[in-house]
């Protein structure tokens, strides 16, 4: 009667060892396999970029590099609107978040007359409207957009006050003169603003 109670309890430990196993494997196999289609199937949602600099798309964090083509000019000299040596002007350039996600740092470094003399035309001043723009080089400004910001829509405006400064001897019909990289060009980058400390620049 012993021999038969142990073999019971033998039967009964080796019979829930198996089903344990067997349960195991089962629930590990499902979970695994659970685990490998949901991965194929994850699409994370990505922040994005697409802002507009003066009606050209900046997507990406690459320089891009824009001329200025809208300038208002004061022409003691020359018809209205046209440029000579000796002109001042006006340029407006219009920076819009668009369908950006995250806040947005812009770069621009200027060159012009007072970094490449093959350029005609200086920037005297640059007018942010307030927008608390930080020189951080020589001839390179920052500035950012809050979240805040992006997600009202909120544009911003930069006048930039440009020079063609007496002296240059210029054939007013040549191919030079009617190429607006010649006048002046702004290398444009943007990227995520993560809170990070702007350096103000102090030479």
């Amino acid at each position: 009667m012993k021999m038969k109670k142990k073999n019971i309890i033998q039967i009964v430990v080796v019979t829930v060892l198996i089903f344990g196993s067997l349960f195991y494997l089962y629930s590990k196999g499902t979970y695994t396999a659970y685990e490998t289609e949901t991965n194929g199937k994850i699409t994370p949602n990505i922040a994005k970029w697409n802002i507009s600099v003066d009606g050209f798309k900046v997507t990406t964090n690459d320089v891009q590099t824009i001329g200025l083509t809208n300038i208002t000019w004061d022409s003691k000299n020359a018809v209205a609107g046209k440029a000579v040596p000796g002109s001042t002007g006006k340029a407006t350039v219009t920076i819009d978040p668009m369908d950006t996600d995250v806040a947005i740092k812009y770069t621009f470094e200027i060159v012009d007359k007072s970094v490449d003399e093959t350029k005609f035309l200086e920037v005297t001043n640059i007018d942010d409207n307030g927008n608390n723009l930080i020189r951080i080089g020589e001839n390179a400004y920052t500035g950012i957009f809050s979240l805040e910001e992006v997600k009202n829509k909120i544009t911003k405006e930069l006048i930039f006050d440009v020079a063609w400064p007496l002296g240059d001897d210029v054939d007013p019909t040549s191919e030079e003169v009617n190429s607006s990289v010649n006048f002046l060009v702004i290398n444009f980058t943007v990227e995520q603003y993560k809170g990070e400390a702007i350096i103000p620049y102090s030479g």
